[in-house]
């Protein structure tokens, strides 16, 4: 058997109350359902790992704050550091470095003064595993 609970009797101002009351539970349940989802996919997703410029590089989100914009975060040999750029929304890229090595790539791309196309391609490379 399924039982309603009824509104309570008094006309219709008690009427419009309960359903104004009924309607702010719901929208304050699905606002706590939606940021519990979000703060649980950002702890339980896997930083994703990618060579870029010679270098390997672990892309992931930062962790939550209490804001709707900010920094993203960079984890340089342990060391948390803000980003210069500020991002909307609560979902921020981290980045993860604890090693760096020069290679054969990094040293040829060094070697041929053309930085911007060094940055483009590094840029890229992160971009796309930040998206997937």
């Amino acid at each position: 058997m399924r039982f309603r609970q009824q509104p309570p009797a008094g006309g219709d101002g008690s009427r419009r109350r309960h359903r104004i009351a009924v309607a702010l539970g719901y929208l304050l349940g699905l606002t706590a359902l939606a940021l519990g989802a979000v703060w649980l996919a950002v702890r339980i997703t896997p930083l994703q790992t990618v060579s870029a410029a010679g270098q390997t590089v672990r892309v992931g989100a930062a962790p939550l704050e209490w804001s709707l914009s900010g920094p993203g975060r960079l984890d340089l040999f342990g060391q948390s550091i803000p980003t210069q750029p500020e991002f909307d929304g609560p979902i921020r890229p981290r980045l993860q470095l604890a090693h760096i090595e020069e290679d054969a790539e990094v040293a040829r791309l060094l070697r041929s003064g053309d930085h911007e196309q060094l940055t483009l391609e590094a840029g890229r490379k992160l971009a796309a595993v930040w998206l997937r």
